[in-house]
């Protein structure tokens, strides 16, 4: 274990197999699903669905310690908490508004970015802010997705919820 968090201190020395491998030895070392990248690590779980609830961490590899990680997987156990369907509705209609390939996921709602153009993202935008909707936007890891994150505060997920 202690070389473990050894390698992580060295993290930008290595190699991009290395760093694989070390994101390897971490699911297996803690039975969870850890990526680690250059700038953070994230924790996910797949719900009986198989959706995915991630706890994505500003903490650096170097930085990472045992009290880190069961802080973000004490995240995702609460994030687990929080149901995908309560998304369903506002997917179907953002899905309607842009025809593009849409899904619900534990962060809110993911976009292919195969087809996605930036009047696509801005009619999302516009529909959020009208329904009061409190969200945040990124690419993913491989910029594949893009993402609309919602706020899950209590007052946010009702708005969401009251969407039809």
């Amino acid at each position: 274990m202690e070389n473990f968090f050894e390698n992580l201190k060295n993290w930008n020395n290595l190699t991009k197999d290395e760093k694989r491998q070390i994101s390897d030895q971490t699911r297996k070392l803690f039975n969870m699903n850890i990526d680690i990248y250059d700038e953070c690590f994230e924790i996910y779980v797949f719900t009986e669905s198989l959706k995915t609830k991630t706890v994505k961490t500003k903490i650096k590899p170097e930085e990472i310690t045992m009290e880190k990680i069961l802080k973000a997987s004490e995240k995702v156990e609460k994030l687990l908490n929080v149901d995908t369907k309560d998304f369903i509705n506002i997917a179907k209609i953002i899905r309607k508004e842009v025809n593009l390939g849409t899904y619900v996921s534990s962060y809110g709602l993911g976009i292919d970015t195969l087809l996605l153009k930036e009047e696509h993202k801005q009619k999302i935008r516009d529909y959020l802010n009208k329904n009061k909707i409190e969200f945040r936007e990124e690419y993913s890891q491989a910029s594949l997705v893009y993402r609309f994150i919602f706020s899950k505060n209590k007052d946010n997920i009702i708005k969401i919820k009251n969407i039809i």
